[in-house]
């Protein structure tokens, strides 16, 4: 097939762009021929995106990566004509499917591969959805949340490469990232500080680590995240008094985007555990990757946990009303969080718990995910196409106007 890749710049910072830089490649070695369309991370003129064999570092195809056009418009000022000057056969926009408009993508076969982080899914998600030919979805959970809005989407998950993501020397790790001898237990928080709801949940995360702390003066937390976004997060820490047990990754690395792979194999390595207190997560990059390298991990008890935790502590909360996209996610109870590092730490340098992690995290291997999941969905839009190609009488497919007499979007 012919696909049109919509998302961030597989060489930019986002989340968005590690999970396009993991999953493109797999298609293009597959023998499809992939154009990528951007709303962040490239200006002004295409470029190349050289697709090598992990093995030998041979260029084994190539994706042609096009510029924004309206970046905060998620470029859909262009998409429509992007779509039809590559002669896709298909739409695969990575990313939340809630902000493209109906107009927009009722012109192309859209396959969206997005997040659900909402129970119930929200009605702007529902919305988008309306024109899709085959919806993906990062999480079962998120295929649950679906089928409870008698929609029928496909499970494809994210994915970290294995053997790019694995156990390492702790006191080196240490050592580079210049973490003093005297914190003998490190706490790890890694987390965009991008939401002025705080998804993520930075201030309880913040918190619990405060409160937990109180009785390990060997504690540090190694705080993953940008200082100068909507949470004041260092205004919090000095506000719990453990302002001087934070160690900040590189500030200037972080906000230019130069803390690359290696660099987070080494964070991760160097930490003791993983404290996630998101209110929800549509996947959950950092536990995936953080139990790869044998780390065990604290987690809000909501959304993805349930299939992500392979080692470690799930902490309940109550109930969070999310403004905007009206609908519910969950704030973790601090001091269950506090009470979940206690067992960590209690627990710390087990080797039955990082052979745990590292054993359940290797099913969510990029090679594995590629081979389990997206082969077998694209078997399946090829087929789709095929079957509404024949019964149209040409390659100008309209799944809109079909679906509308059935009850649920066809996959």
């Amino acid at each position: 097939m012919k696909i049109l890749w919509h998302s961030t710049a597989p060489w930019s910072p986002s989340s968005y762009s590690i999970l396009t830089a993991r999953a493109v490649p797999g298609l293009v070695k597959a023998g499809h021929h992939v154009a990528m369309g951007t709303w962040y991370g490239l200006q002004g003129q295409p470029l190349p995106w050289k697709i090598q064999d992990k093995k030998t570092g041979a260029v084994v195809g190539q994706v042609d990566v096009f510029p924004s056009g309206d970046g905060p418009n998620f470029s859909q000022d262009i998409l429509a004509q992007l779509y039809k000057y590559i002669g896709a056969d298909i739409l695969i926009t990575c990313s939340d499917v809630w902000p493209f408009l109906a107009d927009i993508t009722r012109q192309t076969v859209f396959c969206p591969w997005f997040p659900i982080d909402h129970d119930p899914a929200p009605d702007p998600v529902l919305k988008a959805l309306e024109t899709a030919a085959y919806p993906m979805t990062y999480s079962r959970w998120g295929v649950e949340v679906l089928a409870k809005a008698n929609v029928k989407a496909a499970y494809v998950p994210a994915s970290a490469p294995a053997d790019v993501f694995k156990p390492g020397d702790q006191k080196a790790a240490r050592e580079r990232l210049g973490i003093i001898e005297k914190a003998r237990f490190v706490v790890g928080i890694v987390a965009a500080n991008k939401d002025p709801q705080d998804r993520k949940g930075l201030a309880e995360g913040l918190q619990a680590f405060a409160k937990f702390a109180e009785a390990h003066e060997e504690a540090y937390l190694y705080l993953h995240t940008g200082v100068h976004g909507p949470i004041n997060v260092l205004g919090i820490a000095e506000s719990l008094g453990i302002r001087k047990r934070v160690i900040q990754c590189d500030p200037l690395g972080y906000a230019l985007g130069m803390l690359d792979t290696a660099y987070m194999v080494m964070a991760y390595n160097a930490c003791d555990v993983l404290l996630n207190l998101a209110k929800s997560e549509g996947f959950g990059l950092p536990l995936l990757e953080a139990q790869l390298c044998g780390l065990p991990v604290v987690a809000t008890d909501y959304s993805t946990t349930n299939e992500m935790l392979w080692a470690g502590w799930r902490v309940p909360g109550q109930a969070h009303w999310s403004a905007g996209l009206d609908s519910w996610r969950i704030t973790a109870n601090v001091g269950q969080a506090a009470q979940a590092l206690e067992e960590a730490y209690q627990a710390r340098n087990s080797r039955t718990l990082k052979s745990q992690a590292r054993r359940g995290a290797l099913a969510l291997d990029t090679e594995r995910v590629f081979d389990l999941y997206w082969r077998p969905a694209l078997t399946e839009i090829e087929s789709l196409i095929s079957q509404r190609s024949d019964v149209n009488g040409s390659g100008s497919l309209s799944f809109e106007t079909e679906r509308k007499a059935e009850s649920v979007p066809a996959i």
